[in-house]
């Protein structure tokens, strides 16, 4: 897995997951994978990332290296009915919108 699970607030329907920089996967497959999950289906079930966003440019933006000019940026886009902020930290937060 790209990511880990930092938790969950049921209350506000959001869910937080670290990307893996040293993992195989980019921050765009953790994000469409989270999110996946938490929808209960697979991956390649999902309207693809590139409808909201695209994945080039956002793993562009926050390379694996940890390269990003500014470690405390972040991307904020919306994804159907989530709102999904990620961070070059690789701190992946989903809400429901």
């Amino acid at each position: 897995m790209a990511f880990e699970h930092v938790g969950r607030q049921a209350e506000c329907g959001s869910i937080e997951v670290v990307h893996d920089w040293g993992g195989p996967g980019s921050i765009a497959e953790t994000i469409i994978t989270a999110l996946a999950e938490e929808e209960g289906v697979d991956p390649v079930d999902l309207e693809p990332l590139y409808g909201w966003i695209d994945p080039e440019a956002l793993d562009s933006l926050f390379s694996p290296q940890g390269e990003t000019a500014d470690p405390d940026a972040y991307v904020v886009f919306q994804y159907g009915e989530y709102r999904v902020v990620a961070g070059a930290d690789g701190t992946v937060v989903i809400e429901s919108a």
